[in-house]
């Protein structure tokens, strides 16, 4: 059986808590941009349920790379709600192959206000960069696989 760990990653940014029960493993650790912070065991879980959703994300300079029964996402989350909130930040998780399935055991977000207020700021490009239209088929892995 395929897993699209790319639509579970999704689902945690849509769905919310529900979402986060089902799908994060009890140790998980979880980096927020202050006020935030740093979230683990029970804390992920009550902040998620206070926290409003995203109607919207897309990701871009999407990258997995998987090692053994980890699979690292790496990309760049553009979130909107439906009161014209929107947030962009740069985003690591770090799913775990385990008995129950893939559980996310740590997430990390970089917002990345500069470059929604100043889009056209000439950056160093690094040579492995992977451009907004690069998807995970050409740049990482493709799909994890949850068995085999």
């Amino acid at each position: 059986m395929t897993i699209d760990l790319w639509t579970l990653e999704r689902r945690l940014w849509i769905e919310g808590t529900d979402a986060f029960a089902e799908l994060m493993d009890i140790e998980a650790v979880m980096v927020f941009p202050e006020p935030i912070g740093i979230l683990f065991d029970g804390d992920i879980l009550s902040e998620m349920d206070v926290a409003a959703r995203w109607d919207e994300i897309e990701m871009s300079r999407k990258v997995d790379r998987r090692r053994d029964a980890l699979v690292i996402l790496n990309y760049v989350a553009q979130a909107r709600r439906g009161d014209g909130t929107s947030y962009r930040a740069m985003c690591t998780s770090v799913w775990q192959q385990m008995d129950v399935g893939y559980r996310i055991v740590s997430h990390h977000q970089t917002p990345t206000k500069a470059e929604i207020e100043h889009p056209d700021i000439d950056r160093p490009k690094s040579k492995r960069r992977v451009s907004d239209d690069d998807d995970m088929e050409s740049a990482g892995s493709g799909r994890a696989s949850s068995g085999g």
